[in-house]
């Protein structure tokens, strides 16, 4: 809920659910390859967080710019492969 409160319902405004966001986010991705570390291997780690890792870049790059498209795009698709990449993990495990 939080990280919905953030990205969506306060998109563009100060709120408390950014700073929550940053750290439950990041910490989900941590706990996810972790697990994908520990019981799938390093290989399929690296195949699966590089693309999550890129878009999550690209979007802070383009936040910092002020381009808010830009932004939305690549945090979109940070979004899109972290989830992926952790539903998959979690399938495979």
């Amino acid at each position: 809920w939080i990280c919905f409160h953030s990205d969506y319902l306060d998109s563009g405004r100060h709120s408390a659910s950014h700073a929550v966001d940053r750290v439950l986010a990041p910490s989900l991705v941590v706990g996810v390859i972790y697990l994908g570390l520990r019981h799938l291997g390093v290989l399929y780690v690296v195949v699966l967080s590089t693309p999550t890792f890129f878009f999550f870049a690209r979007s802070g790059r383009r936040r910092r710019a002020g381009d808010f498209h830009g932004y939305a795009r690549y945090h979109f698709l940070w979004h899109l492969a972290a989830g992926s990449s952790a539903a998959l993990t979690l399938y495979l495990l």
